[in-house]
C-alpha cells in the first residue's frame, strides 16, 4: 500500500514537472512570437531604426527634425509605385534611402503623410500631375501643399546626384560612360545621396505663398558652345531650383515687358548684343514704377562685342574689359594655364560667412568700376582675384610683353546699386556683373574644396530677402559599415567565442547535476 502510495506520489510529481516544462515552454514561445510581432510595428510605428552607415544615409540632420516639427502646413507626399516595387527598383541601396528618407520626414511631422500609388494601376495621377514638361514617370516623388495647392515632382536625378568618371579620373558624361562601358573601357560611377535636400527644398519650395521667381533670358543665344564641348547654366538652375527658388525662362525678344512678378533676371553668357528696345525693357523693369526691388545678374562671354548692354552697365557704374585676368603669380594659379586661378570673396553684405571662402576660375574679364558713388547709386566689388594679376588681351602677348603690364588686383564680379529711402521704407534695385561663365561651372559648384554653391545661395537668399534656411550637403553612397576600435573588436571576439560558450557549458553542466541529484 504504501509503496503504491509512493509511486502515486512520484508519478505526480513527474506530471507536475511536465506540466510547469510544458508550460514554460509555451511561455517562452508566446514571449518569442509577441517579441517578433512588437519588433515588426515598432519600425513603422515609430523611429527605433539605428543607422549604422558611416555617413548616416538612413538618418536625418537634427537641423531637418527641427524644422520639421515646427511645420505648420499639411504636406502629402505620393511615391508613384508600390513601395515593394520602389524598393525592388534598383539593385543597390539607393532607393532605400530614398524611401527611409521619406519615411523620416513622415515621422518627424504629423503633417505630412505619405502614400504609394501605382502608376500604372492608377494612371489618372498622370492626369492631375505633370513633371515639368515630362510626363510623370513610375519611381516619382510628388511633394504637394494642401494650403497652397502647389506640387514638386521629384525623379531619379532629382535624389541621386550621380557622376561617372573615366579611367584617368576624368568626369564624363552619362552617354559618354555609356559608350565607354560598350566598347569594354573602364568606367567608375560616384553616387551621392540627395534625398534629404531634395525632399526639404520641395517642401521649402510648396510652402512658400509668395516664391521667389528667377528667369534666365534666351532669344540672344545664351550659354552656347565653346570649342569642341558645349557649356550651359543647368547646373546653376538646378542649384537655385533645390534652394527653394521658382525658375523659368525668358525670351526678351517675345514679350512686350517683364513681368514685375518676376524678381531676378539673369543674362547668361549672350552671344549678341542687345538692341535698345530690350535694354528700355529691362530698364522699366528694374525701375519698376519707382519701388525698385529687381535684380539683373548679367554673365558675359569673351571676346563678344556688346556697345548697348555695355553703355547700359556704364550708366550703373560698371564696365566689362575686354582683356582677360592674366595671374602672374604662380601660388595663385589653379592650372596648367595662368588664365586658371584662385580667386578671393571680397568684403560685402554677402561676405559675412565667407571670408576664407575659396574661389575658383578661369576665362574672366575684368569688373572695373567707374564710381563708388554717384546720385542714387552705389557700385562695390564682389570678387577679386589675387595681387600679381595683368590685363591680358584676347590675341595675347609674347613673355616679354606680359613682364611691362601693370600688376595688381582686378575685380572678378561688382554689383550696383540703385536706392531710394523715405518713411515707407527703403527701395533698392541691382546689377550684378560677373566677369566669366565658367564661375558657374557645375563643376565648380559641387566641388568640395570651393564655396561656390555656398556663396551664390547665401547671396541670393540676402538679396530676395528671404530668411536663412536649412542647407544640406549630399551624403556619399559607402558600404555600411561599423568601425570597431581594435581593443573592443578583441573584448567582442572573446565574449563570444570563449566566455558566452564556457558560460552556456557550465550552465548546462550544473542544469544536468542538479536534475542528477534529483
Amino acid at each position: 500500500m504504501q509503496e503504491k502510495n509512493i509511486k502515486k506520489i512520484s508519478v505526480l510529481k513527474k506530471i507536475k514537472r511536465g506540466s510547469f516544462s510544458a508550460l514554460l515552454t509555451i511561455i517562452v514561445i508566446a514571449a518569442v512570437i509577441l517579441f517578433n510581432v512588437i519588433l515588426k510595428i515598432l519600425p513603422d510605428r515609430f523611429n527605433v531604426k539605428i543607422d549604422l552607415t558611416e555617413n548616416r544615409l538612413f538618418s536625418i540632420e537634427q537641423s531637418t527634425s527641427e524644422y520639421l516639427k515646427n511645420l505648420d502646413s499639411d504636406i502629402k507626399f505620393i511615391i508613384t509605385s508600390s513601395e515593394e516595387n520602389f524598393l525592388a527598383s534598383g539593385t543597390d541601396i539607393y532607393y532605400s534611402q530614398m524611401n527611409e528618407t521619406a519615411r523620416l520626414f513622415a515621422q518627424n511631422s504629423s503633417k505630412i503623410t505619405l502614400e504609394y500609388t501605382d502608376l500604372i494601376k492608377n494612371p489618372s495621377l498622370s492626369g492631375k500631375y505633370t513633371s515639368g514638361a515630362e510626363a510623370l514617370a513610375p519611381f516619382n516623388i510628388i511633394v504637394e501643399s494642401e494650403k497652397t495647392g502647389r506640387y514638386k515632382v521629384l525623379a531619379q536625378d532629382d535624389y541621386l546626384d550621380i557622376k561617372y568618371f573615366g579611367a584617368d579620373g576624368s568626369q564624363i558624361s552619362e552617354e559618354e560612360a555609356s559608350m565607354y562601358s560598350t566598347f569594354g573601357m573602364e568606367v567608375f560611377r560616384d553616387v551621392s545621396a540627395a534625398a534629404e535636400q531634395s525632399i526639404l527644398s520641395a517642401i521649402m519650395s510648396v510652402i512658400n505663398d509668395n516664391p521667389i521667381r528667377i528667369a534666365f533670358t534666351n532669344g540672344f543665344d545664351e550659354g552656347s558652345a565653346l570649342g569642341d564641348g558645349t557649356f550651359d547654366y543647368s547646373g546653376f538652375m538646378d542649384l537655385l531650383e533645390k534652394n527653394s527658388y521658382l525658375i523659368e525662362t525668358l525670351d526678351l525678344n517675345l514679350t512686350n515687358e517683364i513681368n514685375e512678378d518676376i524678381d531676378f533676371l539673369i543674362s547668361y553668357g549672350p552671344k549678341n548684343d542687345y538692341d535698345n528696345q530690350t535694354i528700355s525693357k529691362i530698364d522699366r523693369w528694374l525701375d519698376n514704377n519707382g519701388n525698385y526691388g529687381k535684380n539683373f545678374v548679367f554673365i558675359p562671354w569673351v571676346g563678344i562685342e556688346t556697345p548697348n548692354i555695355d553703355a547700359f552697365l556704364a550708366e550703373w557704374g560698371l564696365k566689362l574689359d575686354k582683356s582677360i585676368i592674366w595671374q602672374t603669380d604662380l601660388n595663385y594659379v589653379g592650372g596648367s594655364e595662368n588664365i586658371q586661378q584662385y580667386l578671393k570673396v571680397s568684403d560685402s553684405d554677402y561676405s559675412s560667412s565667407f571670408e576664407n571662402g575659396r574661389f575658383f576660375g578661369y576665362l574672366i574679364r575684368a569688373v572695373d568700376l567707374l564710381f563708388e558713388t554717384n546720385a542714387n547709386i552705389t557700385t562695390s566689388v564682389l570678387l577679386e582675384s589675387f595681387d600679381g594679376a595683368v590685363r591680358m588681351p584676347i590675341e595675347g602677348l609674347g613673355d616679354n610683353e606680359i613682364d611691362t603690364l601693370k600688376k595688381g588686383v582686378l575685380n572678378a564680379a561688382a554689383e550696383s546699386k540703385k536706392a531710394r529711402y523715405d518713411d515707407d521704407g527703403d527701395y533698392e534695385s541691382r546689377v550684378l556683373v560677373f566677369g566669366s561663365a565658367f564661375l558657374f561651372d557645375n563643376n565648380l559648384l559641387t566641388a568640395e574644396q570651393f564655396n561656390h554653391a555656398e556663396y551664390f545661395v547665401n547671396l541670393f537668399n540676402i538679396l530676395s530677402g528671404k530668411e536663412t534656411e536649412i542647407t544640406l550637403s549630399p551624403k556619399t553612397f559607402m558600404l555600411p559599415t561599423l568601425n570597431i576600435p581594435a581593443a573592443d573588436a578583441y573584448i567582442i571576439a572573446g565574449s563570444f567565442c570563449l566566455i558566452l560558450p564556457i558560460g552556456v557549458l557550465v550552465s548546462g553542466i550544473a542544469i544536468w547535476l542538479r536534475r542528477r541529484r534529483k
